[in-house]
């Protein structure tokens, strides 16, 4: 189990980074679409623990072990015994029998290196078991503070909300004076909410709900409670909220 789990942080961490690194590399010039396929598959590694592919992380003492195995399987075999020896002109003498005479007086055979160490595998399944209970512990707090602030700002909007009748869009439209900004928000009813600036020029108004209604088209708000399950589940580690943000 334990490995199971650092190999999806370790398969997580990986996806981050390169997806990171062609944002920065290509900028531009990747396509929307492109973009929310690299973020789905990311979002599907932090949300699925089971093992999807092997990480380039994965196996590398494996591969240190054949490594090892190798060289030592290579390594040059001791002379066996007492047979047909090489002489210095490189002729072979035959071993003489018990009773032919004298043993001539070979030169030892060099000695054999020993063979090396095999680097020892960590052990990962004595970590504390704290840390399990404090990974939970952790997503827990996490989940409850955002579903706390959403459901803060949830009632804040109904207090000032006022509905826009009329207004050209698919979806419920509200003004709600003091919001920093235009948003989509709600999951089972999403509404659009606007500023009272924008719902005074009708030509912005125009604009902002149609950008809105392809962030509703796009399934912002099902990305955004995705976004905010991984961030509880990976709260400690800053990669996911870098990718968050």
């Amino acid at each position: 189990m334990t490995v199971m789990l650092l190999e999806w942080v370790c398969t997580a961490a990986f996806l981050i980074l390169v997806v990171l690194a062609l944002r920065a590399a290509l900028g531009r010039r990747i396509s929307a679409g492109l973009r929310y396929a690299l973020w789905a598959v990311v979002l599907l590694r932090l949300l699925v623990p089971v093992q999807l592919f092997t990480s380039p992380i994965a196996g590398t003492w494996v591969v240190t072990e054949k490594r090892m195995e190798h060289s030592v399987a290579e390594a040059p075999s001791a002379p066996a015994g007492l047979g047909d020896a090489p002489s210095l002109s490189g002729q072979y003498v035959p071993a003489l029998e018990v009773g032919q005479g004298a043993v001539p007086n070979f030169p030892d055979p060099p000695s054999m290196p020993a063979a090396p160490e095999l680097p020892a595998a960590p052990d990962l399944t004595k970590l504390p078991i704290w840390l399990g209970w404090a990974w939970l512990a952790g997503a827990g707090v996490v989940a409850l503070v955002l579903l706390l602030s959403n459901l803060r700002f949830y009632g804040r909007l109904r207090r000032v909300r006022t509905r826009l009748e009329g207004a050209d869009c698919p979806l419920a439209v509200y003004a709600a004076p003091g919001l920093p900004s235009p948003c989509l928000f709600g999951l089972l009813r999403p509404a659009v909410y606007v500023t009272s600036e924008t719902a005074a020029d009708s030509a912005m108004l125009r604009h902002v709900l149609a950008h809105e209604y392809t962030h509703y088209k796009h399934g912002d708000h099902v990305w955004s409670l995705l976004r905010c399950a991984a961030l509880a589940v990976h709260w400690w580690n800053p990669l996911v909220w870098l990718a968050a943000g």
